[in-house]
């Protein structure tokens, strides 16, 4: 179901391969980034499992993640991809992690968009986004992509010890609010 790469405005979202991992692991283990999100801390471990795994999900049409790779680079910059699909009901929600060196220029909602494409034109209808209270970035990335926040999810995950509320986002197929 799931391709190999999508090519975007000036990246590509390919597969995640095992030489990804050591890249991932540089910019998922440092505290700007895991600690806007519900991640409690990724080990170089964790990270090789996931992106083993990862060939496994999109086979079986479970979940799929992408490495974030800029126009001319030879590392991953981010990673971006659908997990908890519901075939039936045509409905993915949308995750995501940027390394900090490439904040700022818009390569994050390029990426957003170029998936979101791919995903509508395949016959998904909805595409969702929760998001820890705090994680200004991850929102505006969210807006500049057209999604609309729904609802504040109310101590919907326990994080690092503590109950965290998150915002729900969607993106519709038909645009529509």
């Amino acid at each position: 179901m799931f391709p190999e790469q999508i090519v975007g405005d000036g990246f590509v979202l390919r597969a995640l391969v095992p030489s990804d991992a050591a890249a991932m692991f540089d910019y998922l283990h440092r505290p700007e980034v895991f600690e806007a999100t519900s991640s409690g801390g990724w080990t170089r471990e964790a990270v090789d499992e996931f992106v083993r795994s990862n060939a496994e999900g999109m086979i079986g049409s479970r979940w799929c993640r992408y490495a974030i790779v800029p126009g001319g680079a030879a590392a991953l910059a981010g990673d971006i991809g659908f997990g908890s699909i519901d075939i039936r009901n045509r409905r993915a929600e949308i995750g995501y992690h940027l390394a900090p060196e490439s904040w700022g220029r818009g390569l994050m909602t390029r990426a957003v968009g170029a998936l979101n494409a791919w995903a509508f034109a395949e016959g998904f209808h909805r595409i969702e986004a929760t998001v820890m209270e705090g994680n200004f970035r991850s929102e505006r990335v969210l807006q500049r992509s057209g999604f609309v926040r729904e609802a504040t999810l109310r101590d919907y995950k326990l994080v690092r010890g503590a109950f965290r509320d998150f915002s729900l986002w969607s993106l519709l197929a038909t645009g529509g609010r």
